[in-house]
């Protein structure tokens, strides 16, 4: 009979690092380094938002990576369209000075 493999927190933390690190050296490879993704708590510390806002802007139309259950990452172009479109263009401005630094 197959062992079964159950994997841990630990398993899957270190899963989503080396997708991560991938995706960053896809996009080195392509040479879009102007690429700029986001966790949740990146931006609600940006934003100075709840996780529950970021939620709504999911149900709104924000585009968004979901990586695992509750863990989701956002490219800062989309997150600025979509701020623009939804008029919370004063927030895109907080977002819009992070990515000039």
């Amino acid at each position: 009979m197959a062992e079964v493999f159950i994997p841990t927190k630990d398993d899957w933390s270190a899963f989503e690092n080396r997708i991560l690190r991938k995706i960053e050296d896809k996009i080195e490879q392509t040479g879009r380094s102007d690429v700029r993704i986001y966790t949740g708590k990146d931006l609600e510390r940006l934003l100075q938002s709840s996780p529950n806002t970021i939620k709504r802007f999911r149900t709104e139309g924000l585009s968004f990576i979901r990586i695992s259950s509750g863990e989701y990452r956002y490219d800062a172009k989309d997150l600025l369209s979509f701020l623009n479109k939804h008029k919370y263009n004063h927030l895109a401005d907080l977002i819009d000075n992070n990515l000039s630094k």
